[in-house]
């Protein structure tokens, strides 16, 4: 039985960090659970691209990618975005396949911009020809599950949760730590200008916590005059989990025009945390990651900024390192991927397609 894993190559021209971090991750743990990577290369080099695809996906018996690095739906990512659907739509019918879902790219685009028309309708077209030529669908969680149903009536056997995406580094953070005099506040983001950031300019001043940016476009958050809150360019990746470490509580807030996208997924940035060991701060009206919250006991919800210092500052150091230690505990699995292989290992399990694909002869 030949089981292989198709994606395209982390380019940096084409991605941003966090996605090349999880396209890096996919071959990485899909390897360690018997798939056979095959790296189509970049969608620029066409000739290469789709040949790789009819030379290997044809003679695939379990076939397993991750959307929406293969396939994406928009104009502005894939020219051939046609071609590519049409051909795995072909290839997925004589073999078992298993599509894993990290992102809904038009729902991300019509949640960031509020622009209804932001993705054709043939965008629509070719996410419904992969979902359904996919024999399972791994999704984060119910919303997400429910998000698809609705748009394209696909039945409910077809899906297996992850709940948590998996971040595939190696970092070993100290075991416990002191709170800083004064707490330090961490919110990495790959981009944040004015318009997006907005919300910083309404963070109340407190004297004993101090809340630090990182990323693009932030150079306005240092004019705004304020000793509490201060901005740092992107981090590089060698040096990223040490500046997070550094810090005691990770922010997860963002604006959107249509906040039901947070729900969808529970963010490179909340796994990015757990594993420097940073108990996480986030808006309960992202309720999804808030729920992980409570599950997992890795941090605090909030309702305004005005709460955060209640929460920070009744805690004794020794609840801190408790609610810290559990962030290290889910760390450990998201570095070793264990919520990718957990799903994927449902996936071919429990379908009865599976089933007729791995029978022994």
């Amino acid at each position: 039985m030949i089981k292989r894993y198709f994606t395209p190559v982390a380019d940096s021209k084409s991605y941003g960090a966090a996605s090349m971090q999880i396209i890096l991750d996919g071959i990485k743990f899909s390897s360690e659970i018997g798939f056979e990577p095959i790296i189509l290369g970049e969608r620029k080099n066409k000739l290469r691209y789709y040949t790789r695809i009819l030379k290997f996906w044809r003679k695939t018996d379990v076939v397993l990618a991750m959307y929406p690095y293969i396939c994406p739906p928009g104009v502005d990512n894939n020219h051939f975005r046609t071609l590519e659907s049409s051909l795995i739509n072909k290839m997925n019918k004589n073999r078992f396949s298993i599509l894993y879902i990290v992102d809904l790219p038009i729902e991300q685009r019509l949640a960031t911009t509020g622009d209804t028309y932001a993705m054709d309708r043939k965008a629509y077209e070719i996410e419904r020809k992969i979902f359904e030529s996919f024999d399972m669908l791994c999704v984060f969680n119910e919303y997400m599950k429910r998000a698809i149903q609705q748009k394209y009536k696909i039945q409910s056997n077809k899906f297996i949760e992850f709940a948590i995406l998996d971040y595939g580094v190696e970092y070993k953070p100290i075991k416990e730590k002191e709170l800083s005099e004064p707490i330090k506040l961490v919110y990495p983001g790959g981009g944040i200008d004015q318009k997006s950031g907005k919300w910083i300019e309404i963070i109340p001043y407190f004297k004993n916590i101090v809340y630090e940016f990182s990323g693009l476009n932030g150079e306005w958050i240092n004019n705004l005059g304020r000793d509490n809150i201060t901005y740092r360019r992107l981090i590089p990746k060698e040096s990223f989990f040490d500046f997070l470490s550094q810090k005691d509580f990770g922010i997860i807030y963002r604006e959107f025009f249509d906040i039901n996208y947070y729900q969808f997924t529970s963010t490179s940035k909340f796994s990015a945390y757990m594993i420097a060991g940073l108990p996480v701060l986030c808006h309960s009206k992202f309720s999804y990651i808030s729920g992980l919250l409570n599950k997992y006991k890795v941090g605090f919800p909030f309702d305004s900024f005005d709460e955060i210092p209640r929460i920070v500052n009744k805690l004794t150091e020794s609840e801190y390192n408790r609610v810290r230690n559990n962030c290290l505990k889910l760390g450990e699995k998201l570095q070793n991927g264990y919520f990718f292989k957990k799903a994927v290992g449902e996936a071919l399990k429990n379908s009865s397609i599976s089933k007729r694909y791995l029978a022994p002869p």
